[in-house]
């Protein structure tokens, strides 16, 4: 009997292989009265027949071919040649007028897509995408968008050299064939069907995910956007899909999640819709990842308000609760999985979201994910109303068939998320429990705790903890990511500012490490040791390392875990461990390449991993580097009141500080290399504000910065005070009123401004009475951090310091001498007297800054913000002599000199409009801003090209005028901008650039230029680009060229 079986399958088989040769041969038959070989070299095959009875058996004849192409079983190697003939043929037919004739084409095209998964097929796709036009056959649309989906699985995008898409074959078959704006005409138009719009959307999303330069000039339409975003609500599952997933496409691009945040309730009434209960599984899946993707802006909560937002987090909740229903599917289990990481992503912004969670139970949710209770649940309320009773902290964790690895580091970053974002408006109700919130955070905790101590005492002395032993249940896997994730996560919960949180979560520590020894804190810290420090060669693994850190820096919470570490030796393991991860830190540069991307981790389909752009845009608070973030907390904690920082503070210079001496001090590379990482703007937030927490240790606290350096000068050679404070002991501080007003305003008394300035001695000015329990030279010290945003103290000054900035306001000057850990997400209290040039500063503006005209800017122009009482008719802005004098030497000069211009009520500055509003930001701010800040480099690419230029070149002005007033920073600042907006696929820039930089006489940016513009001059010679150019810079490229070529051998 098996052999029959066998015998009448190779029957089978014989006679299908039979059929098929028949099918290839009628093929060939009909298919040789059209096809001719070209005229080209090649010999390729063309259609030349034009009788619609032969283009009609062909079709015909084709279609049968296609419909018993043999599955993957059989070799397609064997068909190439057939299927080749069958393309040649179609790529004509789809091209003709004959209305029958190119839909079944189309179909044919679409049915030999799925047979061959798009290959031998790339001829085919412009005719397909010209089919996509409003005025084809819906059958053939639909045909053409399924076959052209066939078409792009198939291949991968080839970007060049310097970020363009032109170079692609692909992407030039569709820009010629116009296949985006016959896709966006059919999503508008009113009558097109469902299957039409769900077919091209699906179309629409492949191309925006392979080709990113796509995404903005697509996103930046606000009708596109909206026109999806009502598809979006369609009532057909599929169009519904396909258009969410066409935004998460635009989406990657972060310049066009910038604009679905700012279109208004819209975005937020289809996400509500989309995630409503009764809508498909797959429909709620798509609309958590287009939730996360614009969840990942700092500005997001800036937005994410209004009626629906109830809704979306009601939903994010409910799929987190699916998980804990027995035999999901894989489906239903990607839901959960994406719920949980769209809520722990929304979740790392502080905002009223965070309440609205709370008290729809997201405790409960997590709870009932993570464990299960084998005591009484009594317990947990008890521990939680901090009654100090024995707990028994043994918990069951659920089979690892029922909650994956992922899932619960994903459940534990969004503990961490909420703890960190904990305040004193947290009610104690909310956190316990109690109706309606079900199961509070206690019972997490313990069974955190209880996790985290086994983990760490099983730990040995290299190799990372995978297991947690269950009471009497074997051995649960717990992942290397995971027992990151819990770490990090009992280190926000013993950090967080709400007592109601860290306050019972010590308890908790307390608690459960009396049944743990602490045997394992010193093997703790060798293990960081080892490949931090000495001559191993190994390299340590970062999750292993964040890891420990997490963990050591938990435990210096607690006194007695600090007495039995090895101090000295910890401190030189951390120090080490900062020095290494903290100098790669400041030696990577800034992405100045305007086609940058990186891995989207939530976005794949169709076996490509699409990237994001315009990251530069978005902020994570504690970066990319988590050993570097985790080694500072460690660092700052334990260092605070050690023997050690008393050494390093009573080894600081007296007065004021700067990076060069602060290595004169001990351990001098190491207050160093914290000061530069509180300064600069290069690294995470997070990690500058650890690093400023370092300085605390030492006694430094702020941030410093160079505007900061530079206006504290002004304090220290008293120009043009306006404001004097008296003491006690008659003693007087001069200070300046503008000053004051933006940084610290309660020191200021109300209504200041009305009153008439007074002559004291040899100034005029507002006099202040201070109180005689304000010594001169605390608040000689105040006014330093004010102005300059660092102040280096004695300790005798400390207790006296903290009571006066906590009356004037100063929260993070506060925050640092009381040792206290940054509020999570919270930016760094930056030197900045922008609001100085808006109505702040005006009444103690003393100077007019007026720039030449200029007819054809690209920005709007400047507006005069004080328009009451302003006679000025010339491009103007209000500014302030002691800021000009202390950030240019020239007018510094200027102003002092005693002539005639230094009396002047305005100055000519010969720069335009646009480059005045520029300067005067720098000046005030002391950062040089882009024309694109906000809204990516993509923003940039797709801008004008006489835009780009008219902006480069007031770029180029400024460098000029810079150079003319001495202002070298601001000149190289200039010239680096200048570069950053010429590369990737800004090269054909550079020749304009070269040669009003020659005209402004500015040879080290022409130099600059040459050597950035060497490895595309033979692009851009072969292209035309350089024909307009003068000889004599021709040569000077070719020149660079050459010898960019000879670095590479």
């Amino acid at each position: 009997m098996p052999n029959q079986h066998r015998g009448s399958g190779g029957a089978r088989g014989g006679h299908d292989e039979e059929r098929l040769q028949q099918l290839i041969g009628r093929m060939r038959t009909a298919l040789q009265l059209g096809l001719r070989p070209s005229s080209r070299k090649d010999g390729e095959l063309k259609w030349g027949n034009t009788d619609a009875q032969v283009q009609g058996q062909a079709v015909r004849a084709i279609a049968a071919f296609v419909a018993v192409i043999p599955p993957r079983s059989f070799s397609s190697s064997q068909l190439q040649v057939h299927l080749e003939e069958a393309v040649a043929a179609l790529e004509y037919l789809l091209s003709v007028e004959h209305n029958t004739i190119y839909r079944q084409a189309a179909v044919v095209s679409a049915g030999l897509g799925r047979a061959t998964n798009g290959r031998y097929m790339l001829r085919l796709l412009s005719p397909l995408s010209c089919l996509l036009a409003p005025a084809k056959a819906t059958e053939a649309v639909v045909s053409a968008a399924t076959a052209i989906q066939s078409i792009l699985a198939t291949v991968r995008p080839q970007i060049s050299f310097d970020g363009t898409m032109g170079d692609d074959p692909v992407w030039r078959v569709l820009e010629d064939s116009d296949a985006l704006k016959h896709i966006l005409r059919r999503l508008e138009d009113p009558v097109a069907t469902t299957s039409e719009i769900a077919e091209c959307t699906e179309v629409l999303a492949m191309i925006l995910e392979r080709w990113s330069g796509a995404r903005y000039r697509v996103g930046q339409v606000g009708a596109v956007r909206s026109s999806l975003l009502n598809h979006c609500m369609s009532s057909d599952g599929e169009v519904a899909v396909a258009s969410l997933q066409a935004c998460q496409a635009l989406a990657l691009c972060a310049g066009v999640a910038v604009l679905f945040l700012q279109g208004g309730d819209l975005l937020w009434e289809t996400l509500a819709h989309c995630l409503y209960q009764s809508r498909p599984l797959l429909v709620n899946r798509e609309a958590l990842r287009l939730l996360s993707l614009l969840g990942r802006l700092s500005s997001f909560t800036t937005f994410f308000k209004g009626p629906h937002i109830q809704v979306i987090l009601e939903s994010c909740i409910r799929n987190i609760n699916e998980g804990n229903r027995w035999r999901l599917t894989v489906v239903e289990q990607g839901v959960v999985v994406e719920a949980a990481h769209t809520t722990s992503v929304i979740l790392r912004w502080a905002g009223e979201h965070h309440n609205i969670v709370l008290g729809l139970g997201i405790f409960k949710a997590i709870f009932l994910q993570l464990t299960v209770v084998e005591t009484k649940s009594a317990t947990n309320a008890k521990f939680w109303d901090g009654t100090p009773e024995k707990v028994d902290v043994e918990w069951k964790s659920r089979g690892p068939g029922k909650v994956t690895s992922s899932l619960r580091s994903l459940l534990w970053e969004i503990i961490g998320c909420l703890a960190a974002h904990s305040n004193s408006m947290t009610t104690k109700e909310v956190l316990s429990g109690r109706l309606p919130a079900g199961p509070g955070l206690g019972g997490i905790t313990v069974f955190a705790c209880a996790t985290l101590l086994r983990a760490l005492h099983r730990s040995g002395d290299h190799t990372p903890v995978t297991t947690v032993p269950e009471s009497g249940s074997g051995e649960q896997r717990i992942s290397s990511q995971e027992l990151l994730q819990i770490c990090k996560t009992m280190y926000l919960l013993l950090s967080s500012i709400s007592q109601d949180v860290s306050a019972p979560t010590k308890a908790c520590m307390e608690i459960a490490m009396k049944f743990h020894d602490q045997t394992w804190l010193a093997r703790l810290v060798e293990s960081l040791a080892f490949g931090h420090t000495g001559p191993s060669q190994v390299k340590p693994e970062a999750v292993q390392t964040a890891t420990n850190l997490f963990a050591l820096a938990c435990f210096t919470f607690f006194p007695e875990c600090r007495e039995l570490l090895p101090q000295e030796r910890t401190l030189d393991v951390l120090m080490a461990i900062v020095k290494l991860y903290g100098n790669k830190a400041l030696a990577k540069k800034q992405q100045a390449s305007s086609c940058s991307t990186k891995w989207s981790l939530v976005h794949q389909r169709a076996g490509i991993a699409a990237k994001t752009c315009c990251e530069e845009i978005t902020e994570d608070w504690e970066g990319a580097d988590t050993v570097l973030f985790a080694s500072l907390c460690a660092f700052t904690k334990l260092m605070q009141g050690s023997y050690r920082a008393r050494v390093i503070a009573k080894s600081l210079p007296r007065g004021r500080l700067s990076e060069a001496n602060c290595a004169e001090a001990l351990y001098g590379d190491t207050v160093g290399l914290l000061w530069k990482l509180a300064e600069s703007t290069n690294v995470a937030t997070g990690v500058r504000w650890w690093a400023a927490g370092g300085l605390a240790c030492f006694n430094i606290y702020g941030f410093p910065s160079l505007l900061g350096r530079d206006i504290c000068k002004i304090l220290d050679e008293s120009m043009f005070p306006d404001i004097i404070f008296l003491f006690k002991d008659g003693r007087r501080l001069l200070a300046h009123g503008v000053i004051l007003t933006i940084q610290c305003p309660s020191v200021l008394p109300k209504g200041l401004i009305l009153k008439e300035k007074k002559v004291v001695g040899d100034y005029v000015g507002h006099e202040i009475q201070l109180s005689k329990m304000v010594s001169f030279n605390s608040f000689k010290a105040l006014l330093e951090y004010v102005y300059s945003g660092v102040v280096h103290l004695n300790l005798e000054e400390v207790d006296e310091m903290k009571v006066l900035s906590r009356g004037c306001g100063l929260d993070t000057l506060t925050n640092l001498l009381h040792g206290r850990a940054p509020v999570w997400g919270q930016p760094p209290a930056s030197c900045n007297l922008a609001s100085a040039l808006d109505s702040g500063g005006y009444p103690f503006a003393d100077i007019i800054l007026r720039g030449k005209s200029q007819d054809d800017t690209i920005g709007e122009a400047i507006p005069c913000r004080f328009e009451e009482g302003c006679i000025e008719t010339y491009t103007h802005v209000h500014g302030h002599r002691i800021i000009l004098s202390s950030r240019c030497d020239y007018y510094r000069g200027l102003f002092c000199s005693g002539m005639r211009e230094s009396s002047a009520k305005a100055i000519d500055i010969n720069v335009s409009q646009q480059s005045l509003r520029t300067l005067s930001l720098y000046w005030y701010t002391g950062k040089l801003t882009r024309l694109t800040e906000t809204s990516g480099w993509c923003a940039w690419n797709n801008l004008e090209a006489d835009k780009q230029i008219r902006y480069l070149q007031n770029l180029i002005e400024l460098a000029q005028f810079s150079g003319q007033l001495l202002m070298t920073v601001l000149q190289e600042q200039c010239n680096l901008l200048v570069l950053q907006h010429m590369v990737g696929c800004n090269q054909h820039l550079g020749p304009s650039v070269i040669t009003h930089a020659a005209i402004c006489q500015q040879w080290e940016l022409v130099n600059m230029c040459a050597n950035s513009m060497a490895s595309a001059y033979p692009h851009l010679r072969d292209t035309g680009a350089l024909e307009h150019l003068d000889e004599t810079f021709r040569d000077l490229l070719r020149a660079a060229h050459i010898q960019f070529m000879r670095g590479l051998d």
